[in-house]
């Protein structure tokens, strides 16, 4: 689906780490980033398997603060 727009470079489904079901969602990583335009550009909103595709660019994760060292407990047993 996404080779037709270029090469893919990766792939990774999102699965339940329970059921190991797919969450629906997952990552394609394109060689550039005129590829991943176009591959965007040429995918959204088509439907496929009964759904209707949403294509967009992955963010960043935002850093996590840890709670764990924070936490009153913990701070005592330091």
């Amino acid at each position: 689906m996404f080779g037709k727009y270029g090469k893919v470079e990766g792939v990774n489904i999102m699965v339940d780490p329970h059921t190991k079901e797919s969450r629906g969602f997952g990552f394609v990583k394109m060689v550039t980033a005129e590829e991943a335009d176009a591959a965007k550009d040429g995918l959204t909103g088509e439907e496929r398997y009964g759904r209707v595709l949403t294509i967009e660019k992955a963010r960043r994760a935002r850093p996590r603060k840890s709670t764990l060292c924070h936490h009153p407990i913990y701070e005592r047993n330091l």
